[in-house]
């Protein structure tokens, strides 16, 4: 089954973050599938990244070394694939 991390950072939207963050999670074998800005004044100002990965194994490596570069990410989750 695939499985999926989500990333967030602060708006605005850095394409150099997105870049550094692509290239750790694809040696993982993980791409981006989803990205959204949330502007929710005083609630949520982030930048999400949804990256998805074919097994659970490879999300959490991915998600281990990109919370090591110092991003946040929610847990990795169970992803059925289409």
């Amino acid at each position: 089954m695939s499985a999926i991390i989500e990333v967030f950072y602060p708006l605005p939207r850095d394409e150099a973050q997105e870049r550094t963050i692509t290239k750790i999670v694809s040696a993982y074998q993980g791409h981006l599938d989803y990205a959204e800005q949330t502007y929710i004044p005083g609630v949520s100002q982030t930048v999400t990244l949804t990256y998805v990965f074919p097994d659970r194994s490879k999300a959490e490596k991915a998600e281990r070394a990109v919370q090591e570069q110092g991003f946040h990410t929610e847990r990795c989750d169970d992803y059925p694939a289409a």
